[in-house]
């Protein structure tokens, strides 16, 4: 897709994963190759949950969740997370090196299905 915002030209790819039913994460889903940026588009939810984003090197491979810089401390990483009332919003997640294969986590069971849009993009 071709989006033009204040004259700037943004080429995105959107992506889409789903948590079915009192399921705790989405399939695989294959970005094709790794971007610069990611965004997760949170629907409304009616099981509020914490959700974080899973990332492996490989298809089939071992999903581990993203980390992100502690901003309260110089050396430590903590898990990424999207807290559980950021529903109806799009969130931006931190660079993962390039990897290319992708899962939703929730960290409780979902009452209800749950479908993400997944926005990449190299743009700057």
């Amino acid at each position: 897709r071709r989006v033009t915002k204040r004259g700037i030209s943004m080429y995105h790819t959107v992506f889409d994963a789903t948590i079915s039913s009192f399921a705790t994460s989405s399939a695989e889903v294959n970005l094709g190759k790794g971007f610069k940026n990611v965004w997760v588009e949170v629907p409304t939810m009616t099981s509020n949950s914490t959700l974080h984003v899973q990332v492996a090197n490989a298809s089939g491979g071992t999903y581990r969740r993203l980390v992100e810089k502690d901003p309260a401390s110089a050396a430590a990483s903590v898990d990424y997370q999207i807290n559980s009332a950021t529903t109806n919003r799009i969130v931006a997640c931190p660079p993962a090196g390039g990897l290319r294969f992708l899962k939703m986590e929730s960290v409780a069971v979902l009452s209800a299905a749950v479908a993400f849009k997944i926005i990449c993009s190299d743009d700057n």
